[in-house]
């Protein structure tokens, strides 16, 4: 289930960098870093993230997003 969270934030774009689906997020300089707050954020207000998330929790997992 937590590669399925994964993936749906891979699929979100991110609105401070703008990295489009399946590309990672990047520092101004280019550099490349882990999904930013708000991408995280975004993938978990849709209905799917919350679904994930909601299985995640009852499962006992301690993190919503593992990455």
């Amino acid at each position: 289930m937590a590669t399925a969270l994964v993936d749906l934030v891979l699929a979100t774009t991110c609105r401070q960098c703008a990295a489009t689906a399946s590309d990672t997020c990047v520092t101004r300089s280019g550099r490349p870093v882990d999904p930013h707050k708000v991408r995280l954020v975004d993938a978990q207000a849709t209905d799917e993230g919350k679904d994930l998330a909601e299985k995640i929790e009852f499962y006992g997992a301690s993190h919503r997003f593992a990455i």
